[in-house]
């Protein structure tokens, strides 16, 4: 049987495989909820469940995006790509698994 380390050391490697491969785990509308499962399991390990759901909240409420992050770039910026709506929601994602203590160097 796994430990909470080995299991949180899995977790934080697909985290990390999400970023540099976003495409091959979901759609760029749809990437913010694989990241926020991955998020959400490995901070259940790590039991920091309430600093997770703290630090997306005040993400989303300083982008004023209730309905997520990648729409409300789209929303903001009517002509941007999926690509460059992508890209801003991988960078608001990986402050998030920074400020959350997520090992996204290996």
């Amino acid at each position: 049987m796994r430990t909470p380390d080995q299991i949180a050391d899995e977790l934080a490697d697909v985290i990390r495989h999400v970023y540099a491969r976003p495409s091959m785990y979901a759609r760029p509308d749809t990437i913010e909820s694989t990241l926020w499962n991955f998020h959400w399991a490995w901070a259940i390990v790590r039991e920091s469940e309430v600093r997770f759901r703290e630090l997306r909240s005040e993400t989303l409420s300083r982008h004023k995006a209730p309905s997520g992050l990648f729409s409300r770039f789209k929303h903001d910026n009517p002509d941007a790509s999926d690509d460059e709506a992508l890209a801003f929601t991988l960078d608001q994602w990986r402050a998030v698994s920074t400020e959350l203590g997520v090992p996204l160097e290996t």
